[in-house]
């Protein structure tokens, strides 16, 4: 790597570092507020969703399918997708948390690209969903009497295609990464996309 290769890498760790570090910062909730209830609109994980992504080759939304098939908490099991994107070369890298009350979690998906989607020469390469995380109706997450900011931002970290390796009809298997308070669930993930004014956004239940 180029010593301006190794520069580039280092601002954009800063850059992550300094991101993280705002997400880990809380103030104290008002008091006599109720907690958070289940969304029963919400979806379950492991439910088929249907959506749309922009293709490049038209730079039109086209349909999809997709499902969150499991929400990783297992610290171990998230290390080892943390290293391994880690240690894949790409341009960030993914620091550790100073927190003691929050840590990182792993959303597994599935998204499916229909036969008839649209493609360029070298395929698609536009299939990451753009996850984020809320708390219920919209809030910020609170937990034990304080208010967690900034959590909601994901990560992708799975192996997106870089061309030449995936077309319609395919199923991208992908890896976004989040930060959650320890031992809560009372979250949701929404994922949204942009039809003509309109936004249409799908929700679902955190674990």
């Amino acid at each position: 790597m180029t010593k301006t290769g190794k520069r580039s890498k280092r601002v954009m760790t800063a850059a992550f570092a300094v991101v993280l570090a705002a997400a880990v910062t809380f103030s104290m909730a008002a008091c006599g507020s109720q907690g958070p209830k289940k969304d029963p609109n919400a979806v379950k994980v492991g439910t088929t969703v249907k959506t749309k992504i922009k293709a490049e080759s038209d730079k039109k939304y086209h349909s999809v399918s997709y499902k969150v098939t499991s929400i990783v908490r297992d610290s171990a099991k998230v290390k080892k997708y943390i290293s391994s994107y880690n240690d894949s070369g790409k341009s960030t890298t993914i620091p550790s948390l100073s927190s003691k009350n929050v840590e990182y979690c792993v959303i597994k998906y599935e998204v499916k690209f229909p036969s008839n989607y649209p493609e360029k020469e070298f395929g698609i390469t536009n299939v990451a969903l753009p996850f984020k995380i809320e708390g219920e109706n919209g809030d910020d997450i609170e937990s034990g009497g304080k208010i967690y900011k900034s959590l909601s931002k994901t990560y992708e970290i799975g192996n997106v295609p870089m061309g030449y390796d995936f077309y319609a009809g395919d199923t991208y298997k992908g890896r976004a990464l989040f930060i959650m308070v320890k031992d809560y669930d009372m979250y949701e993930i929404t994922e949204s996309y942009t039809s003509g004014d309109k936004k249409v956004t799908h929700y679902i239940q955190g674990e």
